[in-house]
């Protein structure tokens, strides 16, 4: 059993219920840091920056690769919110 002050009153808990508030928690901030996450990355493509994961490396440098790198870095990202999205529900 684990003593808890809370303000002025004190209860105990029992292990069960410890247990349901630390998985209770654990949800929360897993759910809290998806939703960080498409935010930021909502956030790279309204300002139209590339983050490191979706950065592509490509040795042609003609206009039509640097045009399909750029739609690929979009569409990776694009990807990543559509798969935090499925993950957060």
């Amino acid at each position: 059993m684990e003593s808890v002050h809370n303000g002025m009153t004190s209860f105990k808990l029992l292990a069960s219920q410890d247990q349901n508030i630390n998985q209770y928690k654990n949800l929360i901030t897993k759910v809290v840091k998806c939703c960080a996450n498409i935010y930021f990355n909502k956030r790279y493509l309204y300002n139209k920056v590339v983050p490191k994961y979706a950065q592509l490396k490509i040795t042609n440098t003609s206009p039509a690769s640097h045009s399909t790198a750029q739609k690929m870095q979009t569409m990776r990202i694009k990807e990543e919110i559509k798969f935090l999205h499925k993950k957060k529900e």
